[in-house]
């Protein structure tokens, strides 16, 4: 692994060589424990950022726990790091894995009284949801149903 032998040979490690890892985690699907990479990144003296959080909740969120997600968003709102688009994006996909389609259709709220508006990839994040569970009436009743070709 790149970071081991980074680390073997006296290079210093900070916090973006971490977040691209988490980043190769999440694109491959790989699972890890996000309480474990916390801890690790303790044990170094590295102190975790914005992009690491919001890396971590999409973790959570890839594997459907939306309370571990709920916990990384409360330390993100603690430090006061802004909550993105992104991080909105993910618990929607969180709600969906979950089997929670309701919650997932909530955050469209959530997003509006943090002064986002949903954009396309917000509105493929539900599609996405509602398409997984086979609910194509969602669909097809949601703000694109004028574009849809069925």
């Amino acid at each position: 692994m790149m970071l081991k032998s980074q680390y073997k040979e006296d290079v210093p490690l900070d916090i973006s060589h971490y977040n691209a890892l988490l980043r190769v985690y999440l694109d491959n699907e790989h699972t890890f424990s996000p309480t474990d990479f916390l801890a690790k990144l303790e044990s170094q003296g590295i102190e975790p950022n914005r992009v690491t959080y919001q890396q971590l909740i999409s973790k959570y969120c890839q594997d459907g726990n939306i309370e571990g997600a709920t916990k990384i968003l409360e330390f993100m709102r603690d430090k006061t790091f802004p909550i993105s688009e992104g991080v909105f994006n993910a618990l929607i996909y969180g709600h969906s894995q979950a089997n929670d389609m309701a919650s997932a259709e909530g955050i469209l709220t959530m997003m509006s009284q943090a002064g986002l508006e949903p954009s396309a990839q917000t509105y493929t994040k539900l599609m996405c949801g509602y398409a997984k569970h086979g609910d194509m009436d969602s669909i097809k009743s949601s703000h694109f149903s004028n574009s849809l070709p069925f």
